[in-house]
C-alpha cells in the first residue's frame, strides 16, 4: 500500500513538472484603439524561437515554461515584454512609436522596412528643395540630385516631355522608364500623356 502511494505521488509530481515545462500561450495583439495587428513578432526572450500574429492579431506559441518571457515587437510600435508566470493567455496592446515611424522605408513591393535593414541606398528630397530649383517641372527639378539618375528633356522645351534613366539603359525593347508611385498610385511617365509625361 505504501509503495502504491509513493508511486502515485511521483507520478503526480512528474505530471506537474511536465506541465510546467511545456506550456502553450495564446493571445491577441492589438493597437491602442483595439485594432488587431497582423505580423507582430512574438518570441521567447533570449532566443530566436517564436511566431507571428495572423490577420486577426492572434498567436499561439508552445514549448514554454512559467519562467519564460515573451517579447512582442512590430515596426513602428514600442516593443513589449511580458513574463508568462502562471498565465495561459496573454493579450496586449502595442503603443505606436513616432521615432520608429521616421525610420520606415516603403519598398517597391509595398513592404515596410527600416532604412538600415534594406540592402540598397534611398534618397529623399524636401518640397523646399524642389521649390528652390525654380523649375516648372517636378521631374526636371530632381535632375543632378541623385547618383546614377539621369533626367533630361529630349524635345528641349521647358515643361515638355521628361526622360528618366536609372543606371543606364538596360532594356532593348522598352523605354527604360521607371515606375512612379504617388500616394500609393502608380503613374506612368509616358511622353504621350499630357500631364504626367510633362512631369506636372
Amino acid at each position: 500500500m505504501g509503495r502504491l502511494i509513493y508511486i502515485t505521488v511521483i507520478f503526480i509530481f512528474l505530471s506537474l513538472f511536465s506541465y510546467g515545462q511545456n506550456r502553450t500561450i495564446r493571445g491577441t495583439v492589438t493597437t491602442d484603439d483595439g485594432q488587431p495587428l497582423p505580423g507582430v513578432t512574438v518570441i521567447k526572450k533570449g532566443t530566436f524561437y517564436g511566431t507571428t500574429t495572423d490577420f486577426n492579431g492572434r498567436y499561439s506559441l508552445d514549448k514554454l515554461t512559467q519562467d519564460d518571457t515573451l517579447r512582442f515587437s512590430f515596426m513602428g510600435y514600442m516593443p513589449t515584454e511580458i513574463a508568462i508566470s502562471d498565465k495561459e493567455e496573454i493579450n496586449i496592446k502595442l503603443t505606436a512609436s513616432a521615432r520608429n515611424l521616421d525610420a520606415v522605408v516603403v519598398t517597391a513591393l509595398g513592404i515596410k522596412r527600416e532604412s538600415r535593414e534594406i540592402g540598397y541606398t534611398t534618397e529623399s528630397f524636401s518640397g523646399e528643395e524642389i521649390e528652390r530649383s525654380n523649375s516648372t517641372s517636378v521631374l526636371t527639378a530632381l535632375s543632378g540630385r541623385s547618383a546614377g539618375v539621369q533626367i533630361s528633356s529630349p524635345d528641349g522645351i521647358d515643361g515638355g516631355t521628361t526622360r528618366i534613366t536609372i543606371r543606364g539603359n538596360n532594356n532593348l525593347t522598352s523605354t527604360n522608364q521607371p515606375l512612379i508611385v504617388v500616394d500609393g498610385v502608380p503613374l506612368e511617365n509616358d511622353p504621350g500623356l499630357t500631364d504626367i509625361g510633362r512631369g506636372q
